[in-house]
């Protein structure tokens, strides 16, 4: 028995050196981790999340440290950069940044890329069955339909739950009016008849399941969900759906922030990018990754939307103190 341990201990790979990664859960295939731990002799330790929220009390709880590369979406990059949370991105290191879209390059939230780079980029929309639905579901408005009770899945997302109340109404989903952000919550609290379960972490599971008939879901899991299941349809509402963009940061106390920057490197290598697109159904953010995928990834609209879909999406930014009223009247929607 101790030969045969032994045998296996002389095996096992060794790792002189080690990045910590905190990502969104089921969003990184083990064979890129593998692929850049045997070519590195870098050891990937991969924790994972649901929510942008608990990314960032995390990292709060941690000051900032704690890991090496991180993954918020847009709003939550915006906000970190103001709080010093972020590391500013050493970009001689970056060689593989030439092959992103500069379309999702140089927004709002993070100017002049210091801080951020896309990693994947989608939209949050209406995923529905159609065999049981007496009539097209076109808008977000839909979801009130009074033949829909305990029938909706809702994100357990308060930004993106308030941006299909806000966006029904007419609103722009970052409204910081006190008297649109109150309405959209009432808006809310009527749906709440309708809405059977909030759920991020695998919302596709109950689509498949036929727990819901219709609700609120992201497109990659859509994608999936629909490749299961053709009687599912993921639609673009007629109100303008959310665009996002994941970024990659790097925390300000990380402490292998060289072994980060190769990670971050590999990352964006064009074929690393597309197993990553592929295999989670997002959107990639490399043009030259994008190139190499089949016609049915890179033609499909539900992964890669029409530009005039896009022109009508909203990409969710920072609020500011408004947050805090976001958040009262959400922890009132939840207690329901």
């Amino acid at each position: 028995m101790i030969r045969i341990l032994l045998f296996i201990l002389f095996l096992a790979p060794t790792f002189s050196r080690i990045v910590y990664v905190y990502n969104w859960s089921e969003y990184i295939p083990r064979e890129a981790i593998e692929q850049f731990e045997k070519e590195t002799g870098i050891k990937v330790k991969l924790s994972t999340y649901d929510s942008n929220e608990i990314l960032y009390t995390k990292l709060k709880i941690l000051n900032s440290g704690g890991y090496d590369l991180v993954f918020p979406s847009t709003y939550f990059v915006e906000k970190m950069i103001s709080q010093n949370m972020l590391h500013p991105l050493e970009k001689e290191k970056l060689p593989n940044m030439a092959h992103l879209d500069s379309r999702l390059m140089g927004h709002a939230y993070d100017q002049d890329n210091r801080f951020s780079l896309p990693y994947l980029w989608g939209n949050s929309a209406i995923l529905y069955h159609k065999g049981s639905v007496a009539s097209e579901i076109v808008a977000f408005k839909d979801l009130w339909r009074p033949e829909f009770k305990n029938s909706v899945l809702m994100l357990d997302d308060m930004r993106e739950a308030f941006a299909v109340s806000l966006k029904s109404l007419g609103y722009s989903a970052n409204s910081t009016n006190p008297k649109e952000i109150k309405e959209a919550f009432l808006h809310l609290k009527d749906l709440m008849k309708n809405i059977r379960i909030f759920n991020s972490e695998s919302p596709r599971q109950i689509f498949l399941t036929r727990e819901v008939v219709l609700g609120l879901t992201f497109n990659g899991d859509a994608y999936k969900a629909s490749g299961v299941d053709a009687d599912l349809v993921y639609v673009y509402p007629e109100e303008g759906a959310t665009l996002w963009v994941d970024s990659v940061v790097i925390p300000r106390r990380a402490k292998n922030k060289d072994e980060a920057h190769e990670f971050l490197n590999f990352l964006m290598r064009p074929e690393i990018s597309k197993m990553i697109s592929d295999s989670v159904g997002y959107a990639s953010p490399n043009k030259a990754a994008q190139a190499m995928q089949n016609d049915s990834i890179r033609l499909n609209t539900t992964i890669y939307p029409t530009d005039s879909v896009i022109e009508k999406m909203e990409i969710l930014s920072d609020i500011g103190e408004a947050v805090f009223l976001y958040e009262r009247y959400w922890e009132e929607l939840k207690v329901q």
